[in-house]
């Protein structure tokens, strides 16, 4: 017989229990998709975490570690352990899912803290910090306030020479630095800079140290000094450490304390009263400066000085006992112990020595400031 062309058979309706069952397994198929659904979703929320902190931008200012301690961190709580090795402390409870993230061993006595470099201080940099920080366990940050060349990166009251440095929101930037529960550090460079020159003598007889010509006098660098026994320059000074301790800072740290000590010194006019003497009278009055602010005051001296050899500056041990809390200074780490025992001898113990280190020695002494670049 033969087929029809273009047609296939009728064959009459499909049994009606067949149309049931696949509803049923469409149905199934459903169902199964969301649970499976629901599982991912659910899943996806308990993984969730808060936002990472902003890392450091890499085209901005280097932000260099330093390290820093003194008599009154001895019983602080250290910062978080060292990554890549255990924590004796922690406990294991058996049959738990141990956290494959090694922990941190207690990092050595001493307060981490973390140094900004001479730049302008705002939010934006100021929150890079803070992640840095926060990720490395630092407990007290230091900026420099005015650096060695005259500049001032804050927004100071008076600046009668150097220039400014500081940016429309550098006081925002600086307010939560203080506010936070780090310790801060104001750097302050004392006589170092700036570049004034012969041109404006006004500015040189007020604030510059002279040479015996009566001209501005210039180092084995090439570098202008503020002279210390004028007290428009002390006046200048302590008028700075005082905005600063007013914006809330926790200490003080004083350096370029001295007299040159590179070029024809025999050629500097230093006035009337010895070199120590000069310099003494100064940090007493930065002393009494901060003092009704609660702000710890610091000062960074030669090693040779630490060590009793001099160096010419006119900064001494007897000078600066009666009114630092801490000596810093640039020391080999075999001459750590000697110069600890030089600094507590002053005041019955009350002065702390800070040995500023580009490496740590093992072991490590219980109070240090390194810095790295």
């Amino acid at each position: 017989m033969s087929r029809t062309r273009g047609y296939a058979t009728y064959r009459g309706r499909s049994p009606v229990w067949k149309s049931v069952l696949a509803v049923v397994l469409l149905s199934v198929i459903l169902a199964s998709g969301g649970v499976i659904f629901l599982q991912r979703r659910l899943g996806a929320f308990d993984g969730l975490k808060e936002d990472p902190s902003p890392s450091a931008d890499p085209d901005g200012p280097g932000l260099p570690e330093i390290s820093i301690g003194g008599p009154d961190d001895e019983d602080e709580e250290g910062p978080p352990p060292e990554e890549g090795t255990a924590d004796p402390d922690a406990s294991e409870d058996e049959g738990a899912v141990q956290d494959p993230t090694p922990v941190q061993a207690p990092a050595p006595a001493g307060t981490r803290g973390y140094r900004v470099q001479a730049a302008p201080f705002y939010p934006a940099v100021y929150w890079d910090m803070e992640a840095i920080v926060s990720r490395g366990g630092y407990d007290a940050v230091a900026v420099t306030l005015k650096d060695d060349t005259g500049t001032v990166w804050f927004d100071a009251a008076s600046v009668p020479l150097g220039r400014r440095g500081a940016r429309d929101d550098t006081a925002d930037a600086l307010q939560l630095l203080t506010a936070s529960p780090r310790r801060s550090i104001a750097r302050l460079s004392c006589f170092k800079g700036p570049d004034m020159g012969n041109d404006d003598m006004d500015l040189v007889d007020t604030y510059g140290l002279k040479n015996t010509g009566g001209f501005i006098f210039y180092d084995g660098y090439g570098h202008n000094w503020l002279d210390p026994s004028k007290p428009a320059v002390r006046q200048y000074l302590c008028g700075l450490a005082q905005e600063i301790a007013a914006l809330g800072f926790d200490e003080l740290l004083l350096t370029d304390v001295g007299y040159p000590t590179v070029g024809k010194l025999d050629k500097i006019a230093y006035g009337d009263a010895p070199m120590e003497e000069q310099l003494s009278l100064f940090l007493a009055e930065m002393r009494a400066t901060v003092s009704p602010y609660g702000v710890s005051l610091s000062v960074e001296m030669p090693r040779s000085a630490v060590l009793g050899n001099g160096d010419g500056s006119g900064l001494s041990l007897a000078a600066a006992a009666p009114s630092v809390d801490r000596i810093y200074a640039w020391i080999e780490p075999e001459n750590i112990a000697t110069a600890e025992r030089a600094v507590s001898a002053l005041r019955d113990g009350a002065v702390a020595f800070v040995p500023e280190l580009w490496s740590v020695p093992d072991p490590a002494p219980a109070y240090y400031l390194l810095t790295t670049s």
